[in-house]
């Protein structure tokens, strides 16, 4: 399994500069697993699938900085893809999850259309619901694709729900992240995606990174060349 959560403090200057630092070094491989994850999610009940071959192809792009990990982005398309059909039937549930969080909050929006206040509250909860289920389940799928026994969803998504529990501010911060991301890209519907993706798949990598991890600040040496 993963590492132990609780492990070391919060560095949250070396997470915004591991995610800035990676962002603007990796942005055509980011932009790329975009495009494809947008894509392999067009059937909807595949885009479990896709999240969990985005964070797959993610994770091994920044921890193998420097470290032996898929340098070309052929590579890392052929990663994208391999990951994604290996995980056609392990990301089911996380379709299920995602599909059907998304169905009951479009119900409450809906409804808060024709001016209903019920319906407005249950709107803005069903899109916060969003956020955090969308955060959660790339937080499963990052300890899905790290843990070498295949753990099955509900088992991951316990252990990561217990790792964000066990910094509850920080994952506070990181869906406030995620919403904002998603807030920022409203206006411009390609970028949907084009990059978001992408990011929201770095930002899982960089915090699951720091919480679990070597810590984010190793990332940033890593893509300095200051290999440890």
């Amino acid at each position: 399994m993963v590492n132990e959560p609780g492990q070391l403090e919060i560095d949250l200057a070396g997470s915004v500069a591991a995610f800035g630092r990676i962002a603007y070094s990796d942005l055509l491989t980011l932009a790329i697993v975009s495009v494809l994850a947008t894509i392999a999610s067009l059937p909807l009940v595949t885009v479990g699938a896709a999240i969990v071959a985005l964070v797959d192809t993610v994770t091994a792009v920044v921890t193998g900085e420097g470290r032996g990990g898929p340098t070309k982005e052929r590579q890392r398309i052929r990663l994208f893809l391999e990951s994604f059909r290996a995980n056609l039937r392990r990301g089911l549930p996380y379709s299920a999850v995602l599909l059907g969080t998304i169905v009951v909050a479009g119900y409450y929006v809906l409804g808060a259309a024709e001016g209903s206040g019920l319906f407005l509250i249950g709107a803005l909860l069903g899109l916060y619901a969003i956020v955090i289920v969308l955060a959660w389940l790339l937080r499963t799928a990052s300890v899905a694709v790290r843990s070498s026994d295949e753990p099955a969803f509900l088992d991951a998504a316990r252990e990561g729900a217990y790792i964000g529990l066990e910094y509850p501010w920080y994952t506070a911060l990181q869906l406030v992240t995620v919403g904002g991301i998603l807030l920022v890209a409203f206006p411009f519907p390609p970028a949907y995606a084009l990059v978001v993706p992408g990011l929201l798949a770095l930002l899982e990598v960089v915090t699951f990174e720091e919480t679990a991890g070597r810590g984010a600040m190793s990332l940033v040496r890593a893509y300095r060349g200051e290999l440890e």
